[in-house]
């Protein structure tokens, strides 16, 4: 009897240590899929055409590793649940990295930003059903606020009442979520950080505070003008934190290769 416990004690630590290290591996191979992801974001969102489509046919490639590498995987969470939505979601990302592309071939790069802003969120969503912590879920949170913000004013010169408290609304709901940014950590040893950026991107998430709070500071005094810079360099000092988290030298490599190339002489 003795025996038998200790045997199912033994097979429990065993399960217990390898399933650790898979949702390890799990969480370095997204940072892999990340820091090609972030250019085709950013860059799609940017309107820019060629860097876009670098960017998109190198997604396609990581994506596919990375489907391939754990789309049969059998995840599992709370008392030993199996994710049935696993390879759902996969297929979802599949889907929607096909349709960015076509729409970025075809230089419809709003629709394309549209599917690839909609493949982090599936990734998030399987993340939190996995208790998988991920620092970049908390700003893929506050950047939906801060799209609704944006939205909020876009096309317009003046703001109405019912403007101004939807835009108070949302800058309390971003002031807690960049918080719960600033709290967390930033994970320097899965993103492969060095001191030097990890202190770097501290002080760009203190300056966001600061954009933050002078965005509040406007809407208490309903400054019009206040409030529209507010929200332009609360977008800016984002991009720049999220772009930390993409690798877009062999984009703009590329680019440059391409160009040479035109511009070389003719034999």
């Amino acid at each position: 009897m003795k025996l038998r416990l200790f045997l199912l004690i033994c097979l429990i630590f065993i399960a217990g240590c390898s399933s650790r290290p898979a949702k390890q591996r799990l969480l370095v191979d997204m940072v892999k899929f990340d820091r090609v992801y972030v250019p085709a974001l950013v860059f799609t969102d940017l309107f820019r055409q060629r860097e876009s489509e670098i960017a998109l046919a190198d997604l396609k490639k990581e994506w596919q590793r990375f489907y391939d590498k754990y789309h049969g995987m059998k995840m599992k969470y709370g008392v030993d649940i199996v994710d049935k939505r696993w390879p759902q979601d996969f297929d979802l990302i599949n889907n929607l990295i096909a349709s960015a592309e076509v729409c970025t071939s075809d230089e419809l790069l709003i629709p394309a930003y549209a599917s690839l802003e909609a493949v982090r969120f599936v990734l998030a969503d399987i993340r939190k059903r996995n208790s998988l912590h991920y620092f970049l879920d908390y700003l893929n949170d506050f950047d939906a606020t801060m799209g609704q913000m944006s939205l909020t004013v876009r096309s317009k010169t003046r703001l109405e009442e019912k403007d101004l408290k939807k835009l108070k609304n949302l800058s309390e709901q971003a002031r807690l979520e960049w918080q719960i940014v600033g709290q967390a950590s930033l994970e320097a040893k899965l993103f492969n950080f060095d001191e030097l950026k990890v202190e770097a991107l501290k002080e760009r998430i203190k300056k966001e505070e600061q954009v933050l709070e002078s965005l509040d500071r406007a809407l208490k005094y309903k400054n019009q003008q206040a409030i529209f810079q507010s929200i332009q360099n609360i977008k800016a000092e984002f991009v720049v934190i999220y772009k930390a988290f993409g690798d877009f030298g062999p984009v703009f490599e590329r680019v440059l290769e391409e160009k040479g190339k035109q511009n070389a002489p003719a034999n």
